[in-house]
């Protein structure tokens, strides 16, 4: 089954989850490109070094990490296998999976240490040059915040939809293949109609608070910079700049 904490904000008092949203959405989006630009076997296993310091470091069980990457195996393994067929086996089938791998941890670290407003703060800040263009960007930051975080609802849907199959007989997690292509016709429309009676619901209590989007917002929250948040932005960027070198060289 699907993992129902995928994604989900995990709350603890590390120095991970109470770094400055703003500091850790660039940070974020810098671990991407570091994982993505290099193409070299020992930049990738430093980075893996690096993401599990930081696993560590956020004080969360390192099998919440494991588990997506698990759940993807049959995808690598299918990489794997057409890149061994069409052009045999070398570093190249390494290095893309060793990317996958740091994305995924990446991802995956920053989603469960953050929280919603956290995301939506950060997002707005990344997007805020574009207010120069007259560009509605907190309707971005809001669209784009609330997709990332309905992603452990859709899991956790899909999860409790195939639980119920299980109960009337209908087992999706020991069928082959062409049994589960048989059930998801069964799983994929009460799915969306859970999903979107729980947007639904979402709407309405935003709506009853108050919420307005393209009205300008307060907030009760103040991030401030702390001498640990420049230290962490400062690290990911040399690292970023030692990568690049090494890419151009």
């Amino acid at each position: 089954m699907l993992n129902k904490t995928f994604g989900r904000y995990i709350g603890k008092d590390s120095k991970i989850h109470l770094l400055n949203p703003k500091i850790k959405i660039i940070c974020f989006f810098l671990q991407i490109v570091m994982a993505w630009i290099s193409n070299q076997i020992e930049i990738q296993l430093v980075l893996l070094v690096f993401f599990l310091l930081l696993i560590l470091q956020s004080e969360i069980s390192f099998f919440l990490f494991w588990k997506p990457i698990w759940k993807m195996k049959y995808l690598l393994l299918g990489i794997c296998f057409i890149e061994i067929v069409t052009k045999g086996f070398s570093t190249f089938l390494v290095v893309m999976i060793m990317k996958v791998v740091n994305i995924m941890l990446s991802s995956t670290l920053y989603l469960v240490s953050t929280k919603q407003k956290e995301i939506m703060i950060g997002i707005d800040f990344l997007l805020s040059p574009l207010n120069i263009f007259s560009i509605p960007t907190d309707h971005f930051s809001f669209l784009i915040s609330n997709s990332i975080l309905f992603l452990p609802t859709l899991f956790y849907e899909f999860d409790k939809t195939t639980k119920t199959l299980t109960c009337r007989g209908i087992d999706y997690e020991h069928s082959n293949w062409k049994e589960k292509f048989q059930i998801l016709s069964f799983i994929i429309f009460p799915l969306i109609t859970n999903v979107i009676k729980k947007a639904d619901s979402m709407s309405d209590i935003m709506e009853l608070q108050g919420f307005q989007l393209g009205e300008k917002r307060t907030s009760y929250l103040y991030y401030s910079f702390y001498l640990f948040d420049w230290l962490y932005l400062i690290y990911h960027i040399g690292f970023l700049i030692v990568i690049i070198k090494g890419v151009m060289l």
